[in-house]
């Protein structure tokens, strides 16, 4: 009978990933948090500028499957060597293309960080499994999230602080026109602004291509593929029956076609499928659009476009680390009660009930900016409009919206052993792809047309 122990250096293995989730994740909504600044820079589209963000979604969808079959015939640790690599490669490409002329570059180089998203998305799940307890794979899924999670807070508040935007000294009486990269215009304080810019992206990069290697070098130095003993009886189980890492790539598509197939005949795993892909398409679709989704509850504010831009970083930063908040203490329910449908209820009402009221707020604050005739909008402009009002409905929002994320993971596993958890979770991060793009593409569509027929009212 093969000996059942547990390893001090699964903590390690497991903080080395999310170290990597982390970097990854910083550089997801780089450009989308302060868009303004890089669209006048580059002198691109919003549209671009929400696609850097959205390529993380698409290459999900894109290369969940072939990632998946290439984890099945590779090694753990291989498999998440290679996807810190790509995850480098794709920074220092950004650290060479901070020139006005060079946007096809860096957007380049941000679809290269976004093709490391498949590679993050399976792993938590496997390292959970294959390294720690039955009792703490629910805690170990969730810490292996919250890198993920971390670096996409980190990622709200980092871009407004290492980019500011363009300097008011260079321009008279402090103010800074909204086409300021116009040398033709404004000649030599439109190149000191740009030049002046261009440091300010190229520092912010540079730092997160510094972590990217640290990261690289600590999963070639640290990770290991599995510890020499099991760690559970269903991971010794999985070892004694697991053949496909001894064949090729053919017995690997078969497997995973079969594990498919099974999938889409649990009509419990179908339900959970589509519902944890709206609520994950809406947790993208929240954090690619938060700025224009706020933007107009503000636009009368008397905050400077930078404050703006911090106050949208801090509000998203709320949003995250309520859902890690979440995601822990939702990773110790399960692992205490193993009460995986209970949870899930609660987590999806709160989801409703919050975003339900933060819709209808930025909703009712929205017609207020339009009229101001009737006396429940006197009334309540002013707190429409309020500041703590919106930080606290975006954590509450935040804490189980974010938070369901590593929760739908074991889930998944629940529903579908022995089916392995690679394949469970893998489906649901590709409906997760399919929603966030829809959600998005409609959100800035509707966001868009708004402020169309606002400027015609």
């Amino acid at each position: 009978m093969t000996e059942i122990s547990v390893t001090p250096r699964r903590w390690l293995v497991l903080l080395v990933f999310a170290f990597f989730s982390f970097t990854n994740a910083v550089a997801w909504i780089q450009y989308t948090i302060i868009p303004h600044i890089f669209i006048e820079y580059y002198q691109t589209s919003e549209m671009f500028i929400s696609w850097t963000a959205l390529s993380f979604s698409s290459n999900m969808v894109l290369f969940m499957v072939p990632c998946l079959l290439f984890l099945e015939t590779t090694t753990l640790r291989r498999f998440v060597l290679v996807g810190s690599f790509i995850n480098l490669l794709g920074n220092v490409i950004k650290c060479c293309a901070v020139q006005p002329d060079l946007w096809w570059l860096s957007f380049t180089g941000q679809f290269i960080v976004a093709c490391t998203m498949p590679f993050l998305l399976e792993v938590p799940a496997r390292i959970a499994s294959v390294w720690f307890p039955q009792n703490q794979v629910s805690t170990a899924t969730s810490i292996g999230v919250f890198g993920n999670q971390l670096g996409v807070a980190v990622g709200f508040v980092l871009p407004p602080a290492f980019v500011p935007g363009p300097p008011e000294e260079y321009w008279p009486n402090g103010v800074v026109p909204e086409d300021w990269s116009n040398t033709t215009k404004y000649s030599d304080a439109a190149e000191k602004t740009v030049e002046d810019v261009g440091k300010q992206i190229l520092l912010m990069f540079v730092v997160g291509t510094g972590l990217c290697a640290i990261s690289f070098l600590s999963i070639l130095v640290f990770f290991r593929n599995e510890p020499d003993r099991p760690p559970s009886e269903a991971e010794a189980l999985r070892r004694a029956e697991n053949i496909t890492k001894n064949h090729g790539s053919k017995d690997a598509l078969k497997v995973y076609k079969k594990a498919l197939s099974d999938l889409l005949k649990n009509r419990s795993y179908i339900f959970l499928m589509i519902s944890y892909g709206i609520n994950g398409g809406s947790y993208y679709a929240i954090s690619t659009l938060l700025p224009q989704l706020l933007g107009p509850s503000f636009e009368d504010s008397s905050l400077s476009t930078s404050e703006k831009d911090t106050l949208f970083g801090w509000m998203g930063l709320c949003f995250i680390v309520a859902g890690l908040v979440g995601s822990i203490l939702g990773g110790l329910a399960l692992d205490a009660s193993k009460k995986f449908k209970l949870v899930t209820m609660i987590t999806y009402i709160g989801v409703l009930g919050t975003f339900a009221a933060f819709a209808g707020i930025l909703d009712l604050s929205r017609n207020c900016a339009f009229s101001t005739e009737f006396f429940f909008c006197e009334i309540f402009e002013k707190q429409l409009n309020s500041i703590p009002t919106d930080y606290i409905l975006i954590s509450i929002l935040g804490f189980f919206m974010t938070g369901y994320l590593p929760i739908g993971f074991e889930y998944a596993a629940e529903l579908t052993y022995p089916i392995d958890e690679c394949t469970s979770s893998g489906m649901l991060n590709f409906f997760i792809g399919i929603f966030s793009m829809g959600l998005t593409i409609g959100c800035q569509e509707n966001v868009q047309s708004l402020l169309r027929v606002k400027a015609f009212a």
